[in-house]
């Protein structure tokens, strides 16, 4: 059986085995295995190399971050408005 491993782009979403060759739904990251031992190489499965999509992530997962605390803050602000007494 294979173990799951994490998505060497992301660290964050499991592949089903190393070396499997799936795809990461949100990035498109393919577990490629030349890629693994080579993080700067560009091309195979992949357009950009791994260092350059571990950099991409993260700046996606700050934005989304930082996106969705500005809708929380933005829900929050619009709850506490409609309140019948102040907190």
């Amino acid at each position: 059986m294979a173990h799951k491993h994490s998505c060497p782009c992301c660290c964050q979403y499991e592949f089903p085995g190393k070396e499997s060759y799936e795809i990461r739904p949100v990035f498109n990251w393919e577990d490629d295995p030349v890629q693994a031992e080579e993080p700067d190489y560009k091309g195979g499965a992949n357009v950009l190399s791994l260092n350059e999509a571990r950099e991409h992530s993260g700046k996606a997962e700050r934005y989304v971050s930082s996106a969705l605390m500005d809708l929380i803050r933005e829900r929050m602000a619009g709850l506490n408005s409609a309140l019948p007494f102040a907190c």
